[in-house]
């Protein structure tokens, strides 16, 4: 998580910064693709070897804490005795971080409940998720309905095991995505996508704080009233 202004160290740190006798530099979370490569490089350094697909997954189970994807890395490496990782290993092994307030807000949008939805994303908030990280892993999940999405053209009776195992997800993941499934069309999906990167530019490039441009952001869903 992201350090408080009023840390002490953090202090010392804009302190020593004013008087010229220190630089700072802050390093923001890495992307989906970042993420998914860094992890692809450290199973190498690991002495193992692991898929797109897989370390993909990996990222969405964990996220940006580094130190956590380093031990589950390590941990699936040994298991796999330093060769692939592989994706029933992941999902016998890899503890599922992402939190429910995170589907909860997916869930609230597909429904419209957009009181719900900020409700949900100032949960986030108040356990100190970085606003990238934020944006990160609704953007991965926003891609894992996307891809179920497509699935079921083809497989319009699949169960979320038979999803799971076709699409290397977590077997939780899919299962909460298939209960979404329903308030999502394609269309609709490429509209919130889109809303999100607007919103992923903004915290970039705007000073406002984070939690007012995810109210914005909730705000122009529910006055676009996005598309079936």
């Amino acid at each position: 998580t992201k350090p408080k202004a009023t840390n002490q160290l953090i202090k010392k740190l804009k302190k020593l910064t004013a008087e010229n006798a220190a630089t700072t530099k802050e390093f923001n979370w890495l992307s989906a693709k970042e993420l998914e490569q860094w992890i692809m490089a450290r199973a190498k350094v690991a002495g193992s070897k692991i898929s797109n697909g897989n370390a993909n997954m990996i990222g969405g189970l964990v996220g940006n804490n580094f130190l956590q994807l380093e031990q589950e890395i390590n941990k699936l490496s040994a298991q796999a005795n330093y060769k692939e990782i592989s994706y029933d290993a992941i999902s016998q092994l890899v503890p599922q971080t992402i939190t429910d307030d995170v589907f909860a807000v997916i869930d609230a949008i597909g429904r419209r409940d957009f009181k719900q939805a900020i409700n949900k994303l100032e949960n986030q908030f108040t356990a100190d998720i970085s606003p990238q990280n934020l944006i990160g892993t609704l953007a991965w999940h926003l891609r894992t309905l996307w891809q179920v999405r497509q699935y079921l053209d083809t497989h319009r009776r699949a169960t979320s095991r038979q999803i799971a195992t076709d699409l290397k997800i977590h077997p939780y993941v899919a299962s909460k995505t298939l209960s979404q499934i329903p308030y999502y069309s394609e269309i609709r999906l490429q509209q919130l996508y889109t809303e999100l990167s607007e919103l992923d530019n903004k915290l970039k490039s705007t000073k406002l704080p984070a939690n007012a441009l995810f109210g914005l952001f909730i705000s122009r869903l529910a006055t676009n009233n996005l598309t079936r």
